[in-house]
């Protein structure tokens, strides 16, 4: 007869452990938090400057910040639309405002589900990764932009403006691929680890 309470087998009315993991993962710490707040500013920032697309409507008055993001150069739509692109991709949310109420709490949603899954990913495998190979995926994408808009696309770096618009649009983009990149590799580390190591047993 099984003991419930042995290491071989759960305990009576113990929650499946899918259900432990789901809820783990989405429990709330400083680093989900953190990160979640600095992608919904990002996403706030980059719905100003969308106001840059219909300025020339008469009638329409710039948003709060506007100018001030418009004066120091700072790109934060180029990245917000690769942030947001598989929530946008989705078919009944394609014509949804998604900086404004509801569209903004399907956002919210999504990001917090975005940040929770990050780092639980990398705490299941992301970690196990060397250094080099997590700096590589987070900075490279980046770099790669940054240099592809100054050298391949010909962007003039003559101002502070200049120079603040190429770090922030490659920052943003950069950070967007790196983000869904970094989870693909975490997520797909810690599968492999886990075959690997019923194999090995």
């Amino acid at each position: 007869m099984n003991n419930p309470h042995s290491p071989t087998g759960p305990a009576a009315g113990a929650p499946p452990r899918a259900t432990v993991a789901v809820t783990m993962c989405l429990k709330p710490d400083w680093r989900k938090a953190s990160f979640f707040v600095f992608l919904m500013v990002w996403l706030q920032l980059a719905d100003i400057e969308t106001y840059a697309f219909g300025k020339d409507i008469p009638g329409g008055t710039p948003p709060p910040l506007y100018d001030i993001l418009g004066r120091l150069g700072i790109d934060a739509w180029s990245g917000s639309v690769l942030l947001m692109f598989p929530l946008y991709s989705l078919p009944p949310l394609k014509y949804v405002d998604l900086t404004r109420f509801p569209g903004l709490g399907i956002s919210g949603l999504y990001l917090y589900l975005l940040s929770s899954l990050l780092f639980c990913a990398h705490d299941a495998g992301g970690h196990r990764l060397g250094k080099m190979w997590r700096w590589m995926a987070w900075a490279a994408p980046a770099i790669f932009y940054g240099f592809s808009l100054v050298i391949g696309g010909g962007f003039p770096l003559r101002t502070v403006q200049d120079i603040v618009f190429v770090i922030s649009s490659a920052g943003g983009v950069g950070i967007a691929i790196s983000l869904y990149l970094y989870l693909l590799v975490s997520i797909g580390w810690w599968a492999y680890l886990r075959v690997r190591h019923r194999w090995v047993r």
